[in-house]
């Protein structure tokens, strides 16, 4: 049972730079993405920990969704939320000896948590390849996918 569906933050400009981040993923990292969210989509908060996922100690309710492409660490951060059955992507990083790129990532995770929330900036659904993420199960079934 999917528990949670995957948003990207939008600025108030209609900016997504979440989604420029997952669209210029190469192909092997998108599906290594899509891997680890296919696994937290159906994870209870409670089981968002090492090694795909871990709570930000100091951000409040923020999350990391951690895994590997190549050599570097992707960090896509977020939090659960706005909507209900929602997690939202704010920022995506990377992270090399515990150094994150952008160095302000956590802030701007935090300052973008705030404005979702505040109704200041918009969400959108997340895709990969094109497809929302987790896919929708009626859909497949409709259509015969699985």
């Amino acid at each position: 049972m999917i528990r949670w569906r995957f948003r990207t933050y939008v600025s108030s400009s209609g900016r997504n730079d979440v989604q420029d981040c997952v669209d210029a993923l190469e192909v092997d990292a998108q599906v290594k993405f899509a891997v680890e969210l296919k696994y937290l989509a159906v994870s209870l908060p409670s089981e968002w920990h090492e090694p795909r996922a871990r709570k930000l100690r100091g951000h409040e309710g923020l999350f990391e969704i951690r895994f590997k492409a190549g050599k570097v660490q992707q960090r896509p951060i977020g939090f659960f939320g706005p909507g209900p059955a929602e997690f939202t992507i704010l920022v995506w990083a990377t992270h090399k000896q515990n150094v994150y790129q952008p160095a302000k990532a956590l802030a701007t995770a935090d300052a973008r948590r705030k404005a979702v929330l505040g109704g200041t900036a918009l969400t959108a659904p997340l895709t990969i390849d094109g497809e929302d993420v987790p896919p929708d199960e009626e859909s497949e079934s409709a259509s015969g996918l699985r």
